[in-house]
């Protein structure tokens, strides 16, 4: 009867390890930052459309201030790294981010940004800019004029 439970408790704890609950958890907040910099980004793009600019903010809670026609609730993010609306030098520039923090993105040597932190971004300028949703890999947060390192 105790080496069935010793069997069982080794096999249990590797299935545990093998899962990495950790990580699935990472996952899915980085699943929710992926949506949630999407939806603002919809909302820029109708915010640019209707008033030929993006908003001027200083911070995320002002662009929520400057959207309340575009999207009824500003995303909030889970515990850890926040969402940012920066990098505007002008009404014509934009940008938003939120921290990837799953292995898939950063940490390990097969992350997509093995050694640098990992962001998902948005940008778009008046020059062109991607308008795309993308990861970027550096330690810095991304800027308008951050280029993609990823994609999903």
């Amino acid at each position: 009867m105790l080496v069935t439970i010793g069997v069982l408790a080794v096999v249990a704890a590797g299935v545990i390890a093998a899962i990495d609950p950790l990580d699935k958890m990472k996952q899915g907040r980085d699943a929710k930052v992926q949506s949630d910099i999407s939806s603002v980004a919809t909302a820029l793009n109708t915010y640019a459309a209707s008033n030929g600019t993006f908003p001027v903010a200083a911070n995320w809670a002002a662009l929520g201030t400057a959207m309340t026609t575009e999207l009824s609730a500003m995303p909030v993010a889970n515990t850890g790294a926040g969402y940012t609306y920066g990098g505007v030098t002008s009404a014509t520039d934009a940008v938003v981010y939120g921290n990837l923090l799953s292995k898939k993105y950063t940490g390990t040597s097969t992350s997509k940004c093995p050694a640098v932190a990992a962001w998902w971004m948005w940008t778009k300028t008046s020059s062109g800019g991607s308008g795309d949703a993308c990861g970027y890999c550096a330690a810095a947060a991304p800027t308008s004029a951050s280029a993609c390192t990823f994609t999903p």
